[in-house]
């Protein structure tokens, strides 16, 4: 584990040289971006002021003049459109992902394998998390494949897959975008199950949830705040063990819109966000720290639930 004020430091020293390259281009960008919507601005004013002059002396003239000018500003309004291309295009976004997570997955100091994209289908149905997961067509915009190496033991490990989980659609116009849905997590549990069980946030009155019957547990506060279903009593008390559960109220004060599902010997964590972490905002710095510390939140889970399950594979066997 990683602590906030380990990762500043990190972030200060170490990631923020490596993406000053980004940061600079993204200034130019601005820069030029600033310069040429302060002109357009300007010349918006500046022609309609003439062409109402116009309109009063030479009223045969103002249509010309009006036309013109929407000319030069339709110039303007293409070269600001170049400009936020340079700045949002799919090429400068890839290189600004693969950079700031191989610079966080390196501050952890596990061995990871980073992928510009990945086939996910599989994995969203087995999860039992997403609606529609056979039928929508979801993808992935960064795979991070993971080996957390166990700190006593460091010929054992656990493999842990880090998505970044988006949604396809289309927009009003037909054209395709894609959505973002947020981070999706897969680790490999340490204890066999055949059942299948879901965490999800919240207190419904309901006692049953997609064929699983609610699970009822002895910590009152964590039934406060989370509905638990799974198809099986006894092994549903077995997986979620009462320090397990410790881990999942300490992150849920820290992030928000978290589903948690045990599938198929794995876990599945999908930790919904509004924006994507890694987007690119013409006017938001690559050194603020807000989206970062939202990222480093979502890794410190991750290696706090592998720290627990590290730990009771030193007591369990599979």
């Amino acid at each position: 584990m990683k602590t906030k004020e380990e990762f500043e430091e990190y972030f200060n020293t170490t990631i923020k040289s490596v993406i000053e390259p980004l940061e600079i281009e993204r200034l130019n960008l601005k820069t030029e971006y600033d310069k040429n919507t302060k002109k357009l601005q300007k010349t918006a004013i500046t022609i309609i002021a003439i062409a109402i002059a116009i309109s009063i002396i030479l009223p045969g003239l103002h249509m010309l003049i009006m036309f013109g000018g929407m000319g030069f500003i339709g110039v303007l309004y293409f070269k600001i459109f170049k400009i936020q291309l340079g700045l949002y295009n799919p090429k400068t976004t890839l290189e600004i992902k693969r950079t700031l997570v191989e610079s966080f997955m390196s501050f952890y100091g596990n061995d990871f394998k980073y992928y510009d994209t990945k086939d996910i289908s599989k994995d969203l149905v087995d999860c039992r998390l997403l609606d529609g997961a056979n039928t929508k067509t979801y993808c992935a915009e960064y795979y991070v494949d993971s080996l957390i190496k166990d700190e006593i033991l460091p010929d054992e490990g656990t493999k842990v897959e880090l998505i970044g989980l988006s949604y396809g659609n289309l927009d009003s116009s037909g054209k395709s975008i894609k959505l973002p849905i947020g981070q999706f997590i897969i680790i490999d549990f340490n204890k066999n199950f055949n059942g299948e069980f879901i965490i999800l946030e919240g207190k419904s009155l309901v006692d049953k949830f997609g064929g699983m019957s609610r699970i009822k547990l002895e910590d009152n506060e964590f039934e406060g705040k989370f509905d638990f279903f799974g198809t099986d009593q006894i092994e549903g008390r077995y997986i979620l063990t009462p320090s397990l559960i410790q881990r999942i109220k300490c992150y849920q004060g820290k992030m928000n819109s978290i589903k948690i599902s045990f599938v198929k010997n794995k876990i599945y964590i999908i930790k919904v966000m509004k924006t994507p972490i890694f987007d690119v905002k013409m006017d938001r710095s690559l050194y603020d720290m807000e989206p970062m510390l939202e990222y480093y939140n979502v890794l410190n889970m991750i290696y706090g639930i592998v720290d627990e399950l590290n730990l009771n594979t030193r007591i369990w066997t599979r």
